[in-house]
């Protein structure tokens, strides 16, 4: 499954559960969670299905959590939006203090003849750095310590990796995937989705790289030298960026010239996934 897959994915997972609970309150008569007139006879089906798994809730009580859930999925993924955007700010205020203008020719050299159109920015910092930021307009962002570390053919395959991340915009997805997954907090699926989102955004950079001359190779050792110093910086971290993530999975990926990451799903979380929208398809039915 791509990273493109995986994201639209979620997102219809997350747009799905939002209007099975609108239907289940429009079917129960909820219309505000705090309004006890609202919840309509057919709610004691649902209280009797509780009862007999031995969970006792009053009708105003069940009305009130169901429209409190139809409030709360959408407002919880919208605050980790804002949260991880807020806190992103914050870093990239911190990085441009230390910005280095302007470019030095020898990277301007290496990011010309690798091919970047995409504006280059360089920070003095000795944590080994290169990522993507900017929602609209997507910019390449490298430390000192990056450049101090790698050869030029390596800096090339870094920056290459970086343009392709910035062409797919896939800071604005990796923060949307963030979000959609805050919002399925519940769901299994819906954080192995994320996960996967990360791990295929990689892989998938990765492997255009690799058709270059040369590429695969360069790509693998600069990997190879940061496996054990670069920080994260992808949709994992708490910044909406697309960053270096030099990994054991990527490297053997590049080595096994793999350009798609299969999606793999425990079956613990499958099974609770599998459940909880069974019991969701149920409540619809009642």
């Amino acid at each position: 499954m791509s990273a493109r897959q995986s994201l639209a994915l979620l997102g219809t997972l997350a747009a799905l559960v939002q209007i099975a609970l609108a239907t289940l309150a429009w079917r129960l008569g909820v219309c505000l969670p705090f309004d006890p007139g609202c919840v309509g006879a057919s709610i004691s089906g649902i209280c009797r299905l509780l009862q007999a798994v031995g969970i006792a809730m009053p009708h105003q009580v069940l009305g009130d959590v169901l429209g409190g859930m139809m409030l709360f999925f959408p407002v919880a993924g919208l605050l980790a939006v804002f949260s991880r955007w807020y806190r992103t700010a914050v870093f990239l205020r911190f990085l441009r203090r230390r910005a280095i203008t302007p470019l030095p020719d020898a990277v301007r050299s290496v990011a010309r003849h690798a091919g970047v159109s995409q504006p280059v920015e360089l920070v003095d910092l000795a944590s080994p750095l290169a990522f993507v930021h900017g929602l609209i307009r997507p910019r390449i962002c490298l430390s000192t310590g990056l450049l101090h570390r790698l050869e030029s053919a390596e800096l090339g395959a870094v920056l290459c990796h970086e343009q392709v991340h910035a062409a797919r915009r896939d800071p604005l997805r990796a923060l949307l995937g963030h979000g959609f997954a805050a919002m399925l907090f519940w769901l299994p699926l819906a954080r192995a989705l994320a996960a996967h989102l990360q791990v295929a955004s990689e892989v998938e950079a990765d492997a255009v790289v690799a058709r270059r001359p040369d590429g695969r190779v360069a790509l693998a050792r600069a990997l190879g030298k940061l496996l054990s110093g670069a920080p994260e910086l992808g949709p994992g971290a708490p910044y909406a960026v697309s960053g270096l993530t030099a990994t054991e999975r990527r490297i053997d990926a590049l080595l096994e010239r793999e350009t798609r990451v299969r999606f793999a799903l425990s079956a613990p979380g499958a099974a609770v996934s599998v459940l909880l929208v069974l019991a969701l398809i149920c409540l619809l039915m009642l």
